[in-house]
């Protein structure tokens, strides 16, 4: 009897630590398989190359969509959003951590469907590359191929 108790606790301890890490997880899981979320980590929203990004992003919005991308801005005071739903301050700390971003001018990274790391830009960023990156990807390329065809073509 006092086995099968501790083998409960035992158990319910280690499915306790599961379910901490998959909240740990930075938050990025829910995107996997669904989204290729672009992290941007901006210094501030004031900052000029984050500000002519995201007007960048805003005039191309529906080939972000066809792309699936979401986009999430993360900001070194800890302030964060991505489909304009704030996020966790904790949650922004970590993917500053995972991702090995300094607090030091715009870094915009593309993390494709599965998970991976694709690209990463540093000072600058090149909306088109990153457009032709996905492309390029094999899973977009089946998507592309099998997308319905518009019936005006």
């Amino acid at each position: 009897m006092m086995y099968m108790i501790t083998l409960n606790i035992l158990f319910g301890i280690l499915a306790g630590s599961v379910i901490t890490t998959d909240r740990a997880s930075d938050g990025m899981e829910k995107y996997k398989w669904k989204n290729r979320p672009v992290l941007i980590f901006a210094p501030s929203q004031e900052d000029s190359a984050y500000q002519a990004l995201k007007e960048e992003i805003s005039k191309r919005e529906a080939e972000i969509i066809d792309r699936d991308i979401v986009v999430l801005h993360l900001f070194e005071d800890g302030n964060g959003w991505a489909a304009n739903a704030k996020l966790d301050s904790s949650m922004v700390g970590e993917l500053r951590d995972k991702y090995d971003v300094k607090n030091s001018g715009l870094t915009v990274i593309l993390i494709g469907k599965d998970g991976g790391e694709k690209m990463r830009q540093r000072g600058n960023f090149d909306l088109e590359e990153i457009f032709k990156r996905i492309d390029a990807m094999p899973m977009r390329r089946s998507e592309m191929r099998n997308r319905p065809k518009d019936k005006n073509e």
